[in-house]
């Protein structure tokens, strides 16, 4: 699947590709490192499940309430 994703944004022109993973799948992360991946950023993300709410913590911090639809 990764190399599809990579195959795919190749096609479409893209000059980098960025990606996202929790912190505690801990075999996921090794394995992007071992992968020769960066770390570019980190993070901190809150999620309240009751409310169905997923944001980044500075955000959060500002509207917690807002629900982002994707």
């Amino acid at each position: 699947m990764e190399q599809e994703r990579i195959n795919y944004c190749v096609r479409q022109g893209a000059k980098d590709i960025f990606i996202q993973i929790h912190n505690s799948n801990i075999k996921g992360v090794a394995s992007v490192l071992a992968n020769e991946y960066l770390l570019y950023s980190k993070n901190y993300v809150l999620q309240w499940h009751v409310f169905n709410v997923y944001r980044n913590l500075s955000s959060f911090l500002k509207n917690p309430f807002k629900k982002i639809v994707k």
